[in-house]
């Protein structure tokens, strides 16, 4: 038996998160630090040599983003501080090992912290490296939502800090996570785990980034590496951290679904609320024929409805099912 959860579009496969009408336009052309929260913008420029920094957490909805080839979006070293996370790496002593996300940490004396989150849809920060100083957190969270098209000609980065105390180790990589119509450009993206940058440390792991769009021309690189791992004490060699996952593709019937986030424009529609109705159903013993045979249950399952505005008539199926195949 297979429990999963499951939904599915009436018209239209999507979440409505309905954008102020009067979005506005917005270029970064210096430096500018972003605390954790929702961004939402029609069109964003970066330029000019600026580094937009996510601190933590950011999602930033958008029609358009460009940024230009000496431009970037930085996450790095804004996860979780040393020591701490899901994937910490832990301290013998003043001894620390790599913190882990995509990939595990590099072990020194002690192990190197374990790989957790989703590779297809990543949304966590990365974890900090073992130390007895501190230093080496882990990379942010970079989640993009482009409902029209993404130029990226500069970078976005996630990386793990470097563990800068003598026997420190690596912070993990971060997540970049994006969904965009268009992908264009030619820059980079990266989620490497940071180095042991002292005398001896395990490297962290590295991130994970997920990038899926309908149409591309991307020619640039994308990267979640392990940071290096160095020294030898006491019969002990610092290990490097273990590589991170990296998928970019067009959407698949198996790749998450798309969430984009709707403007409601003054132009086009006249109200920024929308009513739904939901009706919930019980189905059991439903037959399954094909290449597969068996029965489907659904419990939990909600059919939800919107009845006006510029969405008349679309919405979504919520469900959990078990199947028996």
């Amino acid at each position: 038996m297979k429990k999963t959860n499951l939904l599915l579009g009436l018209t239209a496969i999507c979440f409505l998160s309905l954008g102020s009408a009067s979005a506005e336009d917005i270029t970064i052309n210096e430096n500018t630090s972003w605390q954790p929260g929702t961004y939402n913008y029609e069109n964003v420029l970066i330029t000019n040599g600026a580094s937009l920094i996510f601190n933590g957490a950011v999602i930033l909805n958008v029609s358009t983003l460009t940024i230009d080839s000496t431009s970037s979006i930085s996450a790095d070293g804004t996860g979780y501080p040393a020591k701490e996370g899901p994937g910490a790496g832990t301290t013998s002593g003043t001894e620390g090992s790599g913190g882990g996300y995509g990939g595990k940490g590099g072990d020194y004396f002690t192990e190197g912290g374990h790989a957790y989150g989703s590779s297809v849809a990543p949304t966590d920060l990365g974890s900090g490296g073992g130390s007895w100083g501190g230093n080496g957190g882990g990379g942010g969270a970079v989640r993009i939502i482009v409902s029209d098209t993404l130029t990226l000609n500069g970078k976005i980065t996630a990386n793990g800090a470097d563990g800068g105390w003598t026997t420190a180790g690596g912070g993990s990589g971060g997540s970049i996570y994006i969904t965009t119509r268009t992908l264009s450009g030619a820059g980079s993206l990266s989620a490497n785990g940071g180095s042991c940058n002292g005398d001896r440390g395990g490297g962290g792991g590295g991130g994970r980034i997920a990038v899926y769009y309908a149409n591309s021309n991307f020619s640039g690189t994308a990267e979640a590496k392990g940071g290096i791992g160095k020294g030898y004490w006491n019969g002990k060699y610092g290990k490097s951290g273990e590589n991170g996952t990296v998928t970019i593709q067009t959407p698949t019937p198996d790749a998450p679904l798309t969430a984009f986030t709707l403007f409601e424009k003054s132009h086009t529609a006249s109200i920024l609320s929308t009513n739904l109705t939901a009706q919930n159903i019980t189905l059991n013993n439903v037959t399954v024929t094909g290449d597969l045979n068996g029965t489907l249950n659904f419990t939990d399952l909600e059919i939800v409805k919107i009845s006006d505005s510029s969405f008349n008539n679309q919405g979504f199926l919520k469900a959990q099912f078990e199947t028996n195949l």
